[in-house]
């Protein structure tokens, strides 16, 4: 009927809400059995601490180990790990990979011009850097210290600056989806804590593109199962 209010929707009780997130999340029935399902569902585990990402999915899947998150992010490749949301870092399905880069990447840029631009830095700088990034990952995965190291003596003073004032040479290429995080190498001492990036052309099957406009939809829908109601 023209002019009828639109219907109400029910009014909910703060409990029951949380009772939906705590379903939706895994921490009612933690008998999830596939890793990857439990971060789609979650829209990504932060992982920008990797100990704590481990926590998250053992709050989730109590028989879960260090050595099968590693197998499903460097064996299988099943997840990936990346620079995402809140420009923090995210293990993610594989398979929803380019939907994340799709959905964010156009607003994530535009933020990294402004930075650039205070430097005098165009989109052909950014465009040059990010082909020397890949040019240098062409023969496989490289610690982020080796690569700086190729890299570096190759920038412009405008890029030089920008970088040492706010992000690595690598940020660019992250947000445009062009490279991801690849396995930890050894230091020499027995630690893991150089951090290794790799061409996402040659770590994970090629994904048909997504829409920007369709991939942030479906984007909307997984964060309203997992995280609503919201406003």
């Amino acid at each position: 009927m023209n002019g009828a209010a639109p219907p109400r929707g029910r009014p909910l009780r703060w409990s029951q809400v949380a009772a939906f997130r705590l379903a939706r999340h895994h921490l009612v029935d933690r008998t999830a059995a596939d890793l990857v399902e439990v971060c789609r569902d979650l829209c990504g585990i932060q992982a920008q601490v990797m100990s704590c990402a481990a926590m998250a999915c053992w709050a989730r899947m109590p028989g879960i180990t260090p050595e099968a998150i590693h197998s499903t992010l460097w064996k299988r490749r099943t997840l990936v790990k990346t620079s995402c949301m809140r420009q923090t870092l995210h293990l993610l399905p594989a398979d929803d990979f380019s939907i994340y880069i799709a959905a964010l990447k156009r607003s994530r840029v535009a933020a990294l011009m402004r930075g650039m631009a205070r430097f005098g830095m165009t989109a052909r700088d950014l465009d040059a850097l990010n082909g020397l990034v890949m040019e240098a990952l062409c023969s496989g995965p490289r610690s982020q210290r080796d690569l700086s190291e190729r890299i570096k003596p190759r920038l412009n003073k405008r890029v030089q600056a920008w970088m040492e004032r706010f992000w690595s040479i690598f940020r660019p290429a992250l947000v445009e989806g062009l490279i991801c995080y690849g396995p930890e190498q050894d230091d020499g001492k027995g630690k893991r804590n150089d951090v290794v990036l790799v061409r996402v052309d040659q770590w994970l099957p090629k994904r048909k593109e997504v829409d920007e406009l369709d991939a942030q939809r479906l984007l909307l829908r997984s964060y309203l199962r997992a995280y609503g109601p919201a406003t």
